[in-house]
């Protein structure tokens, strides 16, 4: 029961993850239509990034505000799976002996 409790748990995260990953890539893909380009952006400065870009034209405001919102919340809630990964790690018995 408990490795089926802690696949479940994995799931969700790579689910999350790879949704936020998701919509990075989607915002990318609307700043490369006018002609914007990120690059590389350290994690914790996307969102600034993505600002920084949009922050001329209203409409790319507009259309990355929300999925800029979504991300924001989907790494949060992933933050708080990798907590409550870390913590069963921490208490569990097989992989204190690992």
């Amino acid at each position: 029961m408990r490795a089926q409790e802690m696949r479940a748990l994995l799931s969700a995260r790579k689910a999350i993850q790879q949704a936020a990953i998701n919509l990075e890539l989607s915002i990318r893909g609307v700043l490369r239509n006018f002609g914007l380009k990120m690059g590389r952006v350290a994690k914790g400065r996307f969102e600034e990034r993505v600002q920084e870009l949009a922050e001329s034209n209203p409409m790319l405001e507009a259309a990355t505000k929300p999925i800029l919102t979504a991300r924001r919340v989907l790494r949060q809630q992933q933050a708080s799976l990798e907590k409550v990964l870390r913590d069963h790690a921490k208490t569990d018995p097989c992989a204190a002996g690992s």
